[in-house]
């Protein structure tokens, strides 16, 4: 995938060369700056001020194609950049590694799916050592602190942790068929309290 994402970035990059070029040194712009360039020269009887101007010419589109280029590879870098971040964030809800660690648990190959799970560990720790791996919109003091935060549920026993929502509504959702989720119009999810930037969010909504 990522040699034809380079071979297809390649070909793009081309095409923009191709173009830059016409611009720079057979297009109309560079057709019209050539004719005006020539009457501002004044004629010399040896033909030394129309060269002169010709070359200065030359100069000058050489010029505009060189910061042409410039400013497209300084374009190309940078989406490279946003590119490589945006493709290392790790997936952590059903990531596949976590996903074939537990195929293996089911098939009694436990050393594997330990091997696999530690694999999918490490990676962990690695990717957000630095970064909030928290989905939990609420404004919470223990945002992050998964310690605190699931001693916290098992006190006072209600209800699970956010984090933990998606993965007991998919399995509640499969139980409300039976009723046609008809449960609905019976319950109604309370007001939370989110942090600010994602409060905005809800009050567009609402």
């Amino acid at each position: 995938m990522e040699k034809e994402r380079e071979r297809g970035g390649g070909q793009k990059e081309q095409e923009v060369d191709r173009l830059h070029l016409r611009l720079g040194e057979g297009g109309e712009k560079a057709e019209v700056e050539q004719q005006d360039g020539a009457a501002a020269q004044p004629h010399r009887r040896d033909g030394g001020g129309s060269k002169d101007g010709q070359q200065r010419e030359k100069g000058k589109l050489r010029k505009n194609h060189l910061l042409i280029r410039m400013e497209k590879e300084r374009a190309t870098c940078y989406n490279r950049r946003r590119n490589y971040k945006e493709e290392k964030i790790m997936q952590i809800e059903k990531n596949p590694k976590q996903l074939a660690a537990m195929e293996q648990f089911h098939k009694g190959n436990r050393p594997e799916g330990l091997r696999l799970q530690e694999e999918f560990a490490a990676q962990f720790r690695e990717e957000y050592k630095d970064k909030d791996h928290c989905p939990c919109q609420k404004a919470c003091r223990y945002h992050g602190n998964c310690k605190e935060c699931v001693a916290i549920h098992r006190a006072h026993q209600e209800h699970v942790p956010n984090c933990m929502r998606p993965i007991l509504n998919a399995k509640i959702k499969l139980l409300s068929e039976l009723t046609e989720h008809t449960l609905a119009y019976e319950i109604e999810p309370p007001k939370e309290v989110l942090r600010p930037e994602f409060a905005k969010e809800q009050e567009k909504q609402n």
